[in-house]
């Protein structure tokens, strides 16, 4: 019986780290387009006009999509379980949920319009695109419960591939321009919107409500967490664009996009996977686990730690060269996200319920480190402060991830860690 039960475990384990690398893969492919547009947007856009759009199209939009989603995705699969979606009434409540989008996005992106002087017609696009990102995020949650993460993600990123592929075709066209580059983004996502609508159809109904009160007070606590971690990521760039201005912003970018994007890519995929897993009752060996985050991490490193000047130069033409000392702060603030990723979703998915809302205080809290170093050091030494005080918040909020992690296994276990966690 115990070999048996071995056996079983190492199946489980074997499916879940598959499960885990195809996610990454679809993630990575997605995130490679992506690079794609922004190193083709970097050189051929001017630094004004890539830092309005990459601060109002890409980190505004991505903001407010998760503050108007309320956490309501995570909420969804940690109320779900092991059970799937099949038995609820699902369908109305993504259609109520999707007109809820819409009117917070108005709200929201109309702060962004008055703190940034942004147009009346960008401001209705904002709201779309939110509103889109919105739809996307859902659709993809009720495929991750129902076990189809493959679509989930390749409906997730579609709009990646579509959006680079779409940008290079127009420069080729002639047709090459900022306003431009926002339509071709607004058409892009729609191409995934309408991918992740197909995808749902064959999924069953059910009749069963789904606790509103439940999926609302534990939305309220992922918005938080996801809000303040999405905040975390891009923040110090909207105190790079009031306090310097918007071609600081598009340096930055440029940088980090070329480095911290590998670790997003391992993060992403790992959190996109154990979410559901941990919620479904998993377990993994936390400690096993950690020492292969940093490990993983540590090998990402050494090309940047070894090239990092040619690198940036070759990305962009020579361009960025001046900021390619930011670097190993991003390799840092990189390595602090990989491994964030496994407290977040041990904690996300089996903590109690007491236990989530203070692990939320801890994610407001090193945002609040971010914001305070972010105000003290970017007027004293630019982007060097900013990523500065990126890292430091990052280091707070994994710190306090474990400790997190720590209280949910031994509270779950009556105090007694077991050798699986």
């Amino acid at each position: 019986m115990a070999h048996d039960e071995g056996c079983l475990q190492t199946v489980s384990r074997r499916r879940l780290l598959a499960q885990i690398g195809g996610a990454s893969f679809l993630i990575g492919v997605g995130f490679v387009f992506q690079a794609l547009a922004d190193v083709f947007l970097a050189r051929h856009l001017t630094r004004t006009e890539y830092g309005y759009f990459t601060l109002i199209f890409r980190d505004a939009a991505n903001i407010i999509a998760m503050m108007v989603l309320l956490g309501l995705d995570s909420s969804l699969i940690r109320s779900v379980g092991a059970g799937g979606v099949a038995r609820f009434a699902w369908r109305r409540l993504l259609q109520s949920t999707v007109l809820l989008l819409a009117s917070l996005s108005l709200l929201l992106a109309l702060v962004v319009k008055l703190i940034y002087g942004v147009g009346t017609v960008d401001y209705l696009l904002l709201v779309l695109l939110v509103t889109l990102f919105g739809i996307i995020a859902l659709g993809a949650t009720v495929l991750r419960i129902e076990g189809r993460t493959t679509l989930a993600q390749f409906g997730t990123h579609l709009w990646r591939m579509v959006f680079a592929l779409a940008v290079i075709l127009f420069f080729f066209l002639g047709m090459f321009d900022v306003s431009r580059v926002v339509g071709l983004l607004i058409v892009s996502v729609l191409v995934s919107v309408i991918a992740i609508l197909v995808m749902i159809r064959s999924i069953p109904e059910g009749t069963e409500r789904l606790d509103r009160k439940r999926l609302l007070v534990d939305g309220v606590v992922f918005f938080g967490l996801s809000s303040s971690s999405l905040m975390m990521v891009k923040v110090e760039r909207f105190f790079l664009g009031g306090i310097g201005s918007f071609a600081d912003v598009g340096a930055y970018y440029a940088v980090s996009v070329a480095v911290v994007t590998v670790y997003g890519i391992a993060a992403s995929g790992g959190s996109y996977v154990l979410l559901p897993h941990f919620a479904q009752g998993g377990t993994v060996h936390i400690r096993r686990n950690l020492l292969l985050l940093v490990a993983v991490g540590a090998a990402i490193a050494v090309p940047y730690l070894v090239a990092s000047g040619p690198i940036i130069h070759l990305l962009y033409n020579g361009r960025y060269d001046n900021v390619a000392y930011l670097v190993p702060l991003f390799l840092v603030i990189g390595m602090l996200q990989l491994v964030y990723l496994l407290p977040s979703s041990y904690v996300g998915g089996k903590a109690e319920s007491s236990v989530l809302r203070k692990f939320l205080l801890l994610g407001l809290s090193a945002l609040s480190v971010n914001v305070i170093l972010c105000i003290i050091l970017i007027p004293r030494i630019g982007l060097t402060g900013a990523a500065s005080a990126t890292a430091i918040a990052w280091f707070v909020r994994v710190a306090g991830g474990l400790w997190f992690t720590r209280v949910t296994v031994r509270g779950r276990n009556g105090g007694v860690q077991p050798a699986s966690e």
